[in-house]
């Protein structure tokens, strides 16, 4: 009978319609509780990862981190089960609608066989095509829930394709480079020039920086200095290709683009859970096999004496997590970054805060390794010590995401704006002062 067939596919209708709407469910729950298990995450980390065992040790924070993590975990089952709750209601409904539907196809044959329009070896034949034609159905409506429940995710990713692809055909995002091909000293570009340049942070009140314009020259030693807060990582970052400005160009040689190749150390620099040879030559993972080349990196940063003092020199772990590894100090592990900057063949090398960790002589040997870098890499300098930067190119003084001045030292020292003010500030505490009178 014709009107058995849209009878027995639509038996799953009602189940393929609950398994949508646990699809739906599922999605929202996972992406209502994507911040919250951000947050959980970031408390795994803290209690069992090193970076911050000093300070909760110190400060006796192990309880109340615990309790946080416990609280955001019991909420996360409350909301778990509530939804696991409103999922069972909708598979149950939906299993009772398709069981409602197959009685009635079962119910039909009866009547069909009992009023003589379906013989018994018919019957026993459409029991048995039933039997698998249900099967088939179930599988298929099956496998269109999970292709379904994918596809909501997938959505997901397919947005953030479009999204990464447009920022990186738009001007001046810089594109990616793999840093196969070493500069040899040659120059890449002439001059980078960033043209009024704004930025802010997604979802930030206030700009960080506003209407920045600035010329650096290939070769160039340029340092930023001013108070936290005032831009000049943003700045740097920006000059790097990380991050796009909200508005005004980035200039390469007349073009809007960002250097091609750059080598960046930033203050919270990654510690690699591999050996003192790879810690440096992952600067250019290309070149990880150019012993001689990473050890001349090292040289120049002053990691060479303390990597080659190891109990299997360049080649011993530089972690605790494994039992034949040994850890570094604060400032050790600052020259291994630098020299892994350094062993980049970059044309454009911004260190952030470089000497932080460092000894005055280190900081003076490290200061003249710039200057005997190569012919066109240029280098931007992030740093509060003004005995670091006095000796670059050019200082350029940002205040509130503007700049204030620029020049070199001399010429900021002789305008005695807020360079010589910070300046004078500084150096004040290795002056010495007259000895108090008596009584005083």
């Amino acid at each position: 009978s014709p009107v058995l067939l849209p009878l027995v596919v639509l038996v799953y209708a009602p189940a393929g319609l609950a398994l949508m709407v646990r699809t739906h469910q599922e999605v929202r729950f996972v992406r209502g509780m994507t911040r919250h298990e951000r947050e959980r995450g970031y408390l795994v980390s803290l209690m069992t990862e090193r970076f911050a065992a000093n300070e909760i040790r110190v400060f006796a924070l192990a309880g109340e981190l615990r309790q946080r993590y416990e609280r955001m975990t019991a909420d996360y089952m409350d909301d778990l089960r509530v939804t696991k709750q409103r999922q069972a209601k909708a598979i149950v409904a939906g299993n009772f609608g398709s069981l409602a539907l197959a009685a009635l196809v079962l119910g039909s044959m009866a009547l069909l066989f009992q009023v003589g329009r379906l013989p018994l070896a018919a019957a026993v034949a459409s029991l048995i095509a039933l039997q698998q034609l249900t099967g088939f159905v179930s599988l298929a409506s099956f496998g269109a829930c999970q292709l379904h429940e994918a596809g909501v995710f997938l959505d997901d990713y397919s947005v953030f394709l479009e999204r990464s692809q447009a920022a990186m055909t738009e001007p001046g995002s810089g594109g990616a480079s793999d840093g196969s091909a070493a500069l040899a000293g040659v120059p890449t570009f002439q001059t980078l020039v960033a043209d009024k340049i704004g930025f802010r942070y997604p979802g930030g009140a206030a700009a960080v920086l506003n209407n920045i314009s600035l010329q650096v020259k290939a070769g160039q030693v340029v340092a930023l200095v001013g108070e936290n807060g005032s831009g000049k990582t943003t700045l740097a970052k920006i000059l790097a290709g990380l991050y796009r400005p909200t508005n005004g160009r980035l200039l390469l040689d007349g073009n809007e683009a960002v250097p091609a190749s750059v080598a960046v150390l930033f203050q919270d620099f990654v510690r690699y859970a591999f050996s003192g040879a790879e810690n440096i030559g992952l600067g250019d993972s290309a070149r990880l096999d150019r012993r001689s080349d990473i050890e001349a990196a090292a040289r120049s940063a002053g990691a060479h004496d303390v990597l080659a003092g190891l109990s299997d020199g360049y080649d011993t772990r530089l972690t605790r997590q494994f039992e034949d590894g040994v850890d570094l100090s604060v400032g050790q592990w600052q020259r291994v970054a630098i020299a892994r900057a350094l062993f980049r063949d970059s044309a454009l090398i911004i260190l952030d805060e470089p000497t932080a960790a460092l000894d005055p002589r280190a900081e003076a040997q490290l200061f003249d390794t710039m200057r005997t870098l190569g012919a066109g890499r240029t280098v931007i300098l992030i740093s509060h010590r003004f005995s670091t930067v006095r000796n670059a190119d050019l200082i350029v003084v940002l205040a509130a995401g503007t700049i204030t001045e620029h020049g070199t030292h001399h010429e900021l020292m002789a305008r005695a704006g807020t360079y010589a003010e910070l300046f004078n500030l500084q150096a004040s505490a290795f002056v010495s002062q007259p000895d108090a009178r008596p009584g005083q």
